[in-house]
């Protein structure tokens, strides 16, 4: 029985703002060893669709975000039902790591050991999109990855306040149908600065082997598509070899500097 318990212990593991710079310093250390685009240790998946533009190019919307580590102001967590339920509490500070990378630029939210979210975007005709992301998450020593890669891209951030439309994003057997719709620019504090904003309200649906929806709200600096701040509120069920097991997540993140850690 004691093998048993401690077979299905849980673990929350918090990635501090340290560690996060060390692991891009590293990164862009064996980087430029190797004179590659990405760091051989990056746990991306390789995109299979076509990079949308091969050279980034600066719109009058904004430009790329500069590589880095920004730090967010955070509140929220996980849970799952699975094995009895376990939750996960997020730091008070959490990292986005931007680094160059596929068609433009890898973000990835790493706020515990058992959880990362990872884009690829790129700027398209004065656009902001996203081809791929990945999803991770790690409940009683068990991982649970997603890659899913998106036909057409999700619009995240665009000129006008129009409606972005839909897309389809596929990993497996799960597909999510994601639908971006414009907000109307605002100023955004971030220190003591106001940041001209674009924002976006994201919607997904998950059909396949799970369902359950997301819903986010984005914020993206106008100057150079830094994320400002980040709501996002998720519900979902899919099956295991022990039944159906629901999941929900919720956080809040909010840029504290316009500079990042590194």
């Amino acid at each position: 029985m004691v093998v048993l318990a401690l077979s299905f212990r849980d673990t929350e593991t918090p990635v501090t703002v340290a560690a996060a710079v060390e692991d891009f310093d590293s990164a862009t250390t064996t980087t430029s060893q190797h004179d590659t685009t990405m760091p051989p240790d990056t746990t991306s998946a390789p995109s299979t669709i076509p990079p949308v533009d091969e050279e980034p190019v600066t719109t009058a919307l904004m430009t790329l975000a500069q590589p880095g580590v920004y730090v967010y102001a955070t509140t929220g967590g996980e849970e799952t039902g699975a094995l009895g339920g376990a939750s996960h509490t997020y730091p008070a500070e959490t990292t986005i790591t931007v680094r160059s990378g596929g068609c433009g630029l890898i973000l990835r939210w790493h706020p515990l050991k058992e959880r990362f979210e990872e884009w690829e975007t790129c700027l398209r005709e004065g656009e902001l999109v996203m081809s791929r992301y990945t999803t991770y998450h790690k409940f009683f020593g068990t991982d649970d990855r997603q890659d899913f890669e998106c036909e057409p891209v999700v619009v995240l951030a665009a000129p006008t306040d129009e409606a972005h439309g839909d897309s389809t994003c596929v990993a497996g057997g799960l597909t999510e149908v994601v639908t971006t719709r414009a907000l109307p620019s605002k100023k955004i504090t971030v220190g003591s600065d106001e940041i001209p904003a674009v924002g976006v309200v994201l919607q997904a649906a998950l059909e396949g082997d799970g369902t359950g929806t997301t819903s986010a709200e984005i914020w993206f600096s106008e100057l150079d598509g830094t994320i400002l701040s980040w709501s996002e509120v998720v519900d979902s069920i899919a099956g295991s070899v022990i039944g159906d097991v629901s999941y929900s997540e919720s956080f809040e993140l909010q840029l504290t500097s316009l500079q990042p850690a590194r």
